[in-house]
């Protein structure tokens, strides 16, 4: 038996089963994040047309990678399961 810091007590089935729901939340919520942070950068460049190249490769470099750290997130969270 677990107990919070309130003294609710968890089984320790009940505990993992929570965390994880938790953990999978807050994954996917950072996916989101760098997906809307990726959309952001689209438009920045597509404003930048004229501006210099090195600004534009540094905000190009910067697109790649959040869209890879995205990617990262999606496939852990994809090729992980909890235990039932």
């Amino acid at each position: 038996m677990y107990r919070c810091q309130v003294d609710h007590s968890y089984s320790i089935g009940s505990l993992l089963h929570a965390k994880e729901d938790q953990l999978e939340r807050a994954l996917w919520s950072a996916t989101l994040l760098l997906k809307q942070t990726s959309y952001v950068y689209e438009d920045l460049l597509s404003e930048m047309k004229s501006a210099g190249g090195a600004e534009r490769k540094r905000v190009l470099q910067r697109l790649k990678e959040v869209k890879k750290q995205r990617l990262a997130i999606q496939t852990m969270i994809e090729a992980t399961h909890a235990v039932e």
